[in-house]
């Protein structure tokens, strides 16, 4: 599509080495900005970064996750980190109540884009109540997103087994290292006749 693009990319804190080589790299490319969106390679990127004298640092901050206040990675928030971009207002209130010294207004919410469905509502409705074999007086609950541990889906599993409403059912679109254990859990809740995994899906918008 015409982006260029690298290799050259920070690790952990034990890999210096990929640091100063992503160091050398940003020196020659002299960026604008730096945005930054693994915890994981926040202190490399950060010191990285300011080695090569570029102006903004930008982490991206994409769950309620407090700010550090200890070691290396609280020592790049507070002193190299020029701006946070997060996606939900309760992720900038804990970011900002957790690091009182950073510049409030540096933490700026960009919401996720949605784009516009391409198909008529009702058409959706009835294609996904077909795949998942539901009547059209059945209620549908529906959940999406990369089935990881973090994300939380199983709280929806077990929330729904412990309400056990009529008529329902649990839809989750999406796929992963965690959808076994989902699969599992379900089975073990007894529900699995009113849960649905898709799989990943492209439209997932669409979809639901």
């Amino acid at each position: 599509m015409g982006v260029r693009v690298s290799h050259f990319r920070p690790r952990g804190v034990i890999d210096p080495i990929s640091g100063l080589s992503f160091a050398g790299w940003l020196a020659v490319q002299r960026p604008d900005a730096l945005l930054l969106t693994s915890w994981h390679s926040l202190s490399w990127g950060a010191v990285s970064g300011a080695t090569a004298g570029v102006r903004r640092i930008v982490l991206r901050q994409g769950i309620v996750r407090s700010a550090p206040r200890s070691g290396i990675k609280a020592i790049a928030t507070k002193n190299l980190i020029t701006d946070v971009i997060v996606n939900a207002p309760e992720i900038k209130e804990e970011w900002v109540r957790t690091a009182p010294a950073f510049p409030p207004e540096r933490v700026h919410v960009v919401l996720n884009a949605v784009s516009p469905q391409t198909a008529a509502r009702d058409d959706l409705k009835k294609r996904l109540r077909s795949e998942t074999r539901t009547d059209d007086d059945a209620i549908l609950i529906g959940a999406a997103g990369i089935l990881s541990e973090r994300k939380g889906f199983d709280l929806v599993l077990r929330a729904f087994a412990k309400a056990r409403p009529e008529n329902t059912r649990v839809v989750i679109i999406g796929d992963g290292p965690y959808r076994e254990t989902l699969e599992n859990l379900a089975i073990e809740l007894g529900i699995t006749d009113c849960v649905h995994f898709t799989g990943a899906r492209e439209n997932a918008a669409e979809t639901i």
